[in-house]
């Protein structure tokens, strides 16, 4: 207190002294420069130095104080806001003239001028709570900590060779929503401002450790480099505030929440206040009561002398009745001697009773309405084993024998309702069962009978333990019975004749038969069960006919019988019955029964499921073959186009070998045509959608549908005298019709016509109304015609059903079908199937026709095959396509480096790295495939070209991971004009 004293004084002094020496100077300079407005930033997140209210405007401890120091000065300031980092860039560039709260440190000494310090304030780090405090930076190495950029915190944790992440923010909020998030360690910053913060912006999670040590924050004013005359000024003004009290004002109303005395007299004034008041009231009350007193004494002297006057009246009232009560007396000395015969022979008669009561059988004990025991014969003690020293009370015995609170709590509240009703009029005996807990630990159960005697309550109690164990055992037997019939996983009942035959009565019916049935016991009992179970009259007569032999012993063994349920569904149930007689010799029926339905079609259902899976299994390893047949055949291809275009080139367009050449060509390309109706066959030919005439694909496909029909099908084909074209993967309608020509084979085996045509149809309004499919335009129609034995209509119903199929076991999967109208559907068409049994079927497919209507043929234009010098390394495990890809490449000036699989491809690149331009891979080699030479190749040099060859397409190679999509591909058999092309494009990238 003395130091802020004495501080306080000396600030005024050296106010005064700098105004007298520097006034006439100050006052000639403001005149000569007109005070020019000078540039203020503030901070938007700075509280409680600095932060933009909810108007908008700067506001804070160092906004008032730089306007309290302009205008004990006369400056004109102009104030913005922004985020420190801003802020403190546009100072450093002249754009601003001063910031008012700047931390002095080493590093800013050389890019900015500081005024007087005028503001102290500690830093601390922020964690989350339930984290270990973070006391100083060396406790701070190795975690996160969050800084906001260019503050003191981030100078200081640099300046102290901080080792460690640090995250940079422009606000303190946002650097304490980071922790509070879970994102970080620790945030540094101001103890008091990062206090603030978390109290206004709501941040929750958060706790502060104690001030680092050996680290404060000293605030100035800061302005540009140079500008010595405002920084004078400032000076001058901070002294002057200081002296006048202003600043004391400005600071205890932003910063003395760090006052605990300043925080606690806010409490502490109305603490007081109230106080007062409450003496202020305890006074008055104090004075009212006195008033009270003093009225109150009167009035007990007024009646004091009431009273004496009372007093005397009553002596003369005693007189007269003692004088009375002499003549009572005398009367009652003469009843007295009367009762003492009645009393003697009243004890003469209570020995006799207690001689009953101590000689009983029974345990007997008396008790008051005060609920004392009084009395206890022997039997009662043989009974429990408590003497009356052991139960003087009730109570006593409540706790002793009634062990269980429940049982005790219960005890008691009707022992109160016995004792209310016991002495009132109604005075009638009560019998209960209680168990009890007996001295030598024992448990009993007891028949209590408790009656009313003259003013006690004789209670008669009677060990039943025994009998309840027999009752109990038997209980427990029949419970177990009807437990074991109630929680059968079968439907158990019991039912004799009553009445008329054949109506039975049940009487006993689980659970089980009421979810079999939907009858309760109740309701067939009064419905009669064969009209409800059979309603059918001769179903009901046959189980009638059944019950009369069961009647002279032939039992039910497992037999099957349908039923109807109330909710009116067919069950088919498996019953077992027997008879068995009862104690009056009645024969009564019992009867098992099992819901078998779901059993029965899981079985069925399982049956053909097996089936299925087996013929889709078969159908799966025929797909594998004819993919594996294909891409072997792909190779073989590849061998003979390679070597036919090499003889062809070498060959004179005169020559007479040549015509021989290029049907080898022809027939090679036809080859291939078949290896993708494999691929096709086996699902790997992705679908290649192009405008194509259905004319084409049907004329094409001829001779193929003329080799899957026998030799007593006789085939036509039909199609339109104009182009169908239709957008459309050929290769996906071939297997259309190859499925079709197949299953129209299968419904001929004694021969018959196969007629496939094709024709243009319009879907109009009209036709979409009747067949609801389809929508408006021109379609191609592809009809497919057997004269077979046709199929039925619900047959036609589920024909395109997957696993759907009227063949026999193994011949046939249900899928073609299906297959058929999935494809069609990927086309957006349509098909529909018409046939009579006898009369033959006909599937007709309507494709939507294209909008161009011309189909797309690919113009060869005689264009020169590129030729090279380069080396290129071919890998290819077989020989032939290798021999024959060699002399290809050798006939067009390449250098061929040879390899047989991949790790001699390796070998080679690696002896030849400098000269090989260009690799040439199969991608399914034995050992190491074109893939894992094509990823070691790149970690010898990551400018390597390859080129891959494959019998399998790019997408499906893909799609399992083989290759990326983004490689150079060639589908075998290659064309070598197509080969060439693609090495000269890779070759000149």
């Amino acid at each position: 207190m003395i130091y802020r004293v004495f501080n306080y004084c000396f600030s005024i002094l050296l106010t005064i002294i700098i105004i007298l020496l520097s006034g006439a100077a100050t006052g000639t300079c403001h005149a000569a420069t007109g005070s020019p407005d000078i540039r203020v930033g503030s901070e938007l997140e700075f509280p409680p130095y600095a932060f933009v209210d909810e108007k908008g405007q700067a506001a804070g401890f160092s906004v008032d104080l730089i306007k309290a120091v302009s205008n004990a000065m006369g400056l004109s300031i102009t104030i913005t806001t922004g985020t420190w980092d801003s802020e403190w860039n546009d100072l450093i560039s002249g754009r601003l003239d001063m910031l008012p709260i700047v931390a002095k440190l080493p590093d800013r000494i050389p890019l900015v001028d500081f005024s007087l310090p005028h503001t102290e304030t500690y830093d601390a780090f922020f964690v989350r709570k339930g984290s270990d405090p973070v006391r100083s930076i060396s406790q701070a190495l190795g975690k996160e900590i969050v800084v906001m950029r260019s503050d003191a915190a981030h100078h200081a944790l640099l300046e102290y060779d901080f080792q460690g992440p640090l995250i940079l923010v422009d606000t303190i909020p946002q650097g304490l929503s980071l922790i509070a998030s879970g994102n970080h360690d620790a945030f540094l910053c101001s103890k008091l401002i990062g206090t603030l913060a978390i109290s206004q912006h709501g941040i929750k999670g958060l706790t502060s450790g104690p001030p680092v040590p050996n680290y404060k924050r000293v605030f100035s004013f800061a302005v540009k480099k140079g500008d010595s005359e405002l920084l004078e000024k400032l000076n001058q003004g901070l002294l002057i505030i200081k002296a006048s009290g202003e600043y004391q004002r400005i600071y205890d109303k932003w910063l003395t929440m760090e006052d605990p005395w300043q925080r606690y007299m806010k409490y502490l004034k109305p603490a007081i206040f109230i106080m007062l008041v409450v003496v202020l009231i305890g006074s008055f009350w104090l004075k009212m009561l006195q008033r009270q007193v003093r009225k109150r004494t009167l009035e007990l002297t007024e009646k004091n002398e009431l009273l004496q006057q009372v007093r005397d009246g009553l002596d003369k009232t005693v007189a007269e009745r003692t004088s009375a009560l002499s003549t009572v007396n005398a009367a009652l000395l003469s009843e007295i001697a009367e009762r003492k015969r009645a009393e003697k022979e009243l004890l003469e008669s209570e020995k006799k009773f207690k001689m009953l009561v101590e000689n009983s059988p029974m345990a007997i004990s008396f008790i008051n309405k005060e609920g004392v025991i009084e009395y206890i014969n022997p039997q009662h003690i043989n009974m429990a084993g408590y003497t009356l020293e052991d139960i003087p009370t009730l109570e006593h015995w409540w706790s002793l024998a009634y062990r269980d609170e429940e049982v005790r709590k219960r005890t008691i509240s009707e022992w109160q309702s016995l004792m209310h009703s016991f002495f009132s009029l109604e005075r009638n005996p009560l019998k209960i069962e209680r168990r009890i807990f007996c001295k030598d630990g024992t448990i009993k159960d007891v028949e209590l009978f408790i009656t009313p005697v003259s003013d006690k309550i004789l209670v008669v109690f009677h060990d039943i333990t025994e009998r309840k164990k027999v009752e109990d055992a038997i209980k427990k037997e029949h419970d177990f019975n009807q437990l074991i019939i109630a929680s059968a996983g079968e439907g158990i009942c019991v039912c004799h004749e009553v009445g008329e035959f054949p109506y039975v009565w049940f009487t006993i019916w689980n659970d089980y038969m009421t979810a079999i049935t939907g009858y309760s016991m109740e309701e067939i009992n009064s419905l009669g069960w064969y009209q409800s179970m059979y309603p059918d009259p001769v179903v009901q007569e046959q189980a009638i006919e059944r019950m009369r032999r069961m009647r002279i012993g032939d039992d039910l063994q497992g037999e099957e019988w349908e039923i109807t349920r109330a909710d009116g569904q067919k069950r088919l149930i498996l019953i077992t019955t027997s008879i068995i007689s009862s104690d009056e010799g009645t024969p009564h029926v019992l009867a098992v029964m099992n819901d078998i339905t779901e059993h029965k079609r899981a079985e069925e259902e399982k049956e053909k499921l097996q089936a299925q899976l087996q013929q889709a299994q078969k159908m799966e390893a025929i797909g594998h073959l004819a993919g594996g047949v294909a891409h072997d055949f792909n190779n073989i291809l590849t061998a003979i186009i390679g070597y036919a275009h090499i003889a062809l080139m070498k060959m004179k367009d005169d020559d007479p070998l040549r015509i021989h050449l290029e049907h080898i060509l022809s027939s090679s390309e036809k080859a291939a045509t078949l290896t993708k109706s494999l691929l096709a066959f086996s699902r790997k030919q992705p679908m290649q959608m192009k405008d194509v005439n259905i004319n084409d694909i049907v004329s094409g496909m001829s001779k193929i549908l003329s080799r899957i029909i026998s030799e007593d099908i006789y085939l036509q084909v039909h199609t339109a005298v104009h182009d169908l074209i239709v957008n459309a993967d050929k290769n996906q309608l071939e297997q259309v019709l190859m499925n079709l020509a197949t299953n129209a084979r299968d419904a001929m085996p004694d021969g018959g016509t196969l007629t496939v045509s094709t024709e243009s149809f319009n879907v109009d309004e009209t036709y979409i109304q009747m067949h609801q499919e389809g929508e408006l335009g021109q379609y191609a129609v592809l009809s497919v015609t057997d004269t077979g034995m046709g199929i039925d209509e619900k047959t036609r119903e589920n024909i395109f059903d997957p696993f759907f199929t009227t063949k026999e076991v193994g011949k046939g999967t249900g899928l073609g079908l299906a297959m058929i109208y999935g494809t069609i559907k990927q086309h957006n068409g349509f098909i529909n199937v018409y046939s009579k049994l006898g009369k033959g079927t006909t599937f007709k497919i309507y494709l939507p026709l294209s909008e161009s209507g011309v189909k797309v043929t690919e113009k060869k234009e005689a264009v020169a095959i590129p030729s090279g010098t380069e080396t290129i390394l071919l890998a290819e495990d077989d020989e032939a396509v290798r021999s024959a890809t060699k002399a290809l490449l050798q006939e067009f000036g390449y250098s061929v480096i040879e390899a047989i699989d991949g790790k001699q491809a390796i070998k080679l690149f690696m002896e030849n790295k400098d000269t090989i331009q260009l690799v040439i891979t199969d991608i399914i080699m034995p050992g190491q495939s074109g893939k894992d030479l094509h990823n070691d190749l790149l970690k010898i040099t990551t400018d390597v070209k390859i080129l891959f060859l494959s019998g399998y397409p790019a997408d499906i190679l893909a799609r399992k991971g083989i290759i990326d999509n983004d490689v150079h591909f060639i589908l075998k058999p290659a064309n070598p004009e197509t080969l060439l092309k693609k090495m000269r494009e890779i070759l000149d990238e």
